[in-house]
């Protein structure tokens, strides 16, 4: 088989998780999608932590909220902005702090995990314009 069985097993619980996110966003079930999204989030957030030698904090100033992801060998002129996954409608930057932290100790950049608005409730282009919006406030 590709996969070992503990490779599925956790495969099938993001897949459990995320149920429920997805059949909302479809418009196949009811329910509280932030609370869906939360939960989502809590699920990845723990199941994927982050690496002991890097360092997480909250990016201080920025037009959303955004995670800043340092290694101890981080370059000050290096510098990579990510935009988590979910489509625009789901995620969050705690679900990428393990990926982030593995960026920045395999580039020794600092990197910014950023947020965005998500849709439905913030149609296109706000999530669009909220990741410009970090990228300009992290050139200046």
């Amino acid at each position: 088989m590709w996969f070992d069985t503990d490779v599925l097993t956790r495969l099938q619980g993001v897949m459990d998780r995320f149920a429920p996110l997805v059949g909302i966003l479809g418009g196949t079930e009811k329910g509280d999608l932030d609370e869906a999204r939360a939960a989502c989030i809590d699920y990845l957030a723990n199941e994927l932590t982050p690496l002991n030698d890097v360092r997480i904090a909250e990016a201080v100033g920025g037009p959303c909220p955004t995670l800043l992801v340092g290694g101890e060998a981080e370059l000050a002129d290096r510098l990579i902005l990510y935009t988590h996954g979910g489509g625009y409608a789901s995620g969050g930057p705690a679900m990428y702090r393990r990926l982030a932290g593995k960026l920045a100790t395999l580039t020794g950049a600092q990197v910014f995990v950023s947020d965005y608005r998500p849709a439905p409730e913030h149609p296109f282009p706000a999530p669009i314009d909220d990741v410009a919006a970090t990228y300009r406030w992290l050139l200046g």
